[in-house]
C-alpha cells in the first residue's frame, strides 16, 4: 500500500477522495495567495480594487511585465 492509500484508510476515505480534497485545498490556498498579491499590486499603483488595476492595464495606463500574457489566447486556461 502507498502512503496515500494508508492515510486514506486511516481517515476512512477512498484514496481518490483524499486526492481530490487535497488538491482542492492546495488550489484554493494558491488562489488566495495570487489574489492577495494582485490586491497588493493594485494598491501599490493607486488602484482601489483589482478590477480597477486590471482596467488601468487594459487601457495601457500602466505597463505590467506580464501584460503580454493577456494578449495570448487563454494563456492560463485549464
Amino acid at each position: 500500500m502507498t502512503t496515500s492509500e494508508n492515510l486514506a484508510k486511516d481517515l476512512h476515505m477512498k484514496p481518490e477522495t483524499l486526492l481530490r480534497k487535497s488538491l482542492e485545498k492546495y488550489l484554493r490556498h494558491k488562489l488566495k495567495v495570487v489574489e492577495s498579491e494582485l490586491f497588493l499590486l493594485a494598491k501599490k499603483y493607486g488602484a482601489e480594487t483589482v478590477a480597477d488595476f486590471d482596467k488601468l492595464v487594459e487601457e495601457g495606463k500602466f505597463h505590467s511585465p506580464y501584460s503580454y500574457l493577456r494578449r495570448t489566447k487563454n494563456a492560463f486556461a485549464a
